[in-house]
């Protein structure tokens, strides 16, 4: 499958189409949006420049009636051209960008072959859940405790859905990883994937990949999907993902 057709695939199904647990989808004009009990989120417009301007006012003014957040997801090839610099002068304040990356899953693909290390552990229960949110915030300093509250939730209500896996050393967790299945798509979308700095470099992450393909492939899934940063972008190349572009989150702007 050549990268175009692949990122045709991307943008119906996880995009236009997106289904996301514990969100509302809504179709409004040109502007794909999805509504959570906290915060909403952009994945897809497709506008002009006569209307982009109109169409981000709209999204503002919308969100603040509900008394929410919201992001609007970003990708290099959205229209018009300058629709990065148009919501940065609404005030809207962008992450740094990742890479848009998939791995079109077949029985050729390395990933589905690897023998996964017994270090890593499938993860289910909500004690489990608790301890990798807690590996999160150590690693990264923040306080992932609202990601700690979607996972168990997601894997109470759609448990085929969402799967979940750490690696184990003397009954810790040093690193960890989950993946979505996209319920009526080809995609499994890959998070997660931090590891203690003293763990890198031994192969755990890509063990947490090759568990996870092999779990889409088992589930009849045959394409994965990651938003890829700088430090995992050469791993996953390695590892058959191609990438298609670059996106960024953009925040919305403060009352």
């Amino acid at each position: 499958m050549d990268k175009q057709t692949l990122l045709n695939r991307y943008t119906d199904e996880q995009r236009i189409h997106s289904e996301l647990p514990g969100w509302n989808r809504e179709a409004v004009g040109s502007v794909i949006r999805h509504v959570s009990a906290d915060s909403g989120l952009i994945l897809y417009s497709e506008l002009t420049e006569k209307d982009v301007d109109i169409a981000i006012d709209e999204q503002i003014q919308y969100f603040k009636r509900l008394g929410k957040p919201f992001k609007w997801k970003w990708f290099d090839y959205d229209t018009p051209g300058n629709l990065k610099e148009r919501l940065k002068k609404k005030g809207f304040e962008g992450r740094d960008p990742v890479s848009l990356m998939i791995n079109p899953l077949s029985t050729e693909n390395s990933l589905l072959h690897k023998k996964v290390s017994s270090i890593i552990r499938t993860i289910s229960t909500a004690k489990e859940i608790d301890d990798i949110i807690s590996l999160q915030n150590l690693i990264w300093d923040v306080d992932f405790s609202g990601l700690g509250n979607r996972l168990k939730s997601d894997k109470a209500e759609t448990p085929n859905l969402l799967h979940i896996y750490a690696a184990y050393v003397n009954d810790k967790p040093v690193s960890a990883a989950w993946m979505y299945l996209d319920a009526g798509t080809s995609f499994g979308s890959l998070w997660g994937g931090s590891t203690l700095p003293e763990y890198r470099g031994q192969g755990i992450y890509t063990d947490l990949l090759a568990i996870r393909a092999q779990k889409a492939w088992e589930m009849g899934y045959t394409l994965l999907t990651v938003d890829a940063t700088k430090m995992s972008e050469p791993i996953l190349e390695k590892r058959g993902f191609q990438k298609l572009g670059i996106t960024i989150p953009y925040q919305s702007p403060a009352d």
